[in-house]
């Protein structure tokens, strides 16, 4: 009677092997099912490997492993893949910005500030928004304007490089607005065509995977307290860079 009992069992255990296994594999690509899959294909191997330590209904149990290993993998992989894109879908997303030159980004956030809402960030980050568009500004550089520029009135002018790259999956349409402040006042914008400033910035679309990047010049009270905010587009929140 004993003996019997077991060999039932063991029979038992890898049909159950089989029937989680088909189960599992049936739910692991489903997005969110595919979390469920997971432990039922784990509880179809564990029940498949006794079996087959048993030496009863071996085939069957083997047939459970297999089925409920192939259904482990893909529960993982789809679950994984899920867990990504339910993050992306959270406010601000997986959007953290990847570093430029100037070491760690700066993530898009939303931040009260007096103006609105901004993204600070330093000199020569990289701000990444959440469709993929970058933006970065190079650290302001004290240059003397050539005798036929215009807007030198203040005490100093300098130079900012500024750099977009479109890594998002449609054409950019770049429509910049940018504020200068340093020393409590505005910056005023230069014209020197033979400094490659000629007080224009890009207005034609940027292609996906595409980078443009032009110079513009300002004077200002104080080199070294500039305030550079650009707004990519009225979709895009501004960008405050400062050193």
């Amino acid at each position: 009677m004993s003996q019997g009992s077991g060999r039932r069992g063991a029979g038992a255990g890898a049909v159950l092997a089989i029937v989680l296994g088909l189960v599992a594999l049936g739910i692991a690509f489903v997005p969110i099912a595919s979390y469920v899959a997971v432990p039922i294909a784990i509880a179809a191997l564990v029940l498949g490997i006794v079996a087959i330590g048993r030496r009863r209904g071996r085939a069957l149990a083997g047939g459970g492993v297999v089925v409920a290993g192939i259904a482990l993998v893909a529960a993982l992989a789809v679950s994984v893949v899920t867990t990504v894109g339910l993050l992306a879908a959270l406010p601000g997303g997986l959007a953290a910005a990847r570093p430029g030159a100037g070491g760690a980004a700066t993530a898009p956030s939303t931040l009260p500030d007096g103006d609105g809402t901004v993204v600070p960030a330093l000199y020569a980050q990289t701000v990444t928004y959440d469709d993929g568009l970058q933006i970065s500004v190079s650290e302001p550089v004290v240059f003397e304007p050539s005798a036929d520029a215009l807007g030198a009135d203040q005490a100093q002018n300098v130079s900012v490089s500024i750099t977009v790259y479109n890594g998002s999956p449609t054409a950019f349409t770049p429509q910049p607005d940018v504020v200068v402040r340093s020393g409590g006042g505005e910056g005023t914008t230069m014209v020197d065509v033979l400094k490659q400033m000629n007080g224009l910035r890009p207005s034609d679309p940027i292609e996906p995977g595409s980078t443009v990047t032009w110079v513009e010049g300002y004077s200002v009270t104080d080199a070294a307290d500039v305030v550079y905010e650009i707004t990519p587009s009225p979709a895009y929140l501004p960008a405050r860079f400062s050193g």
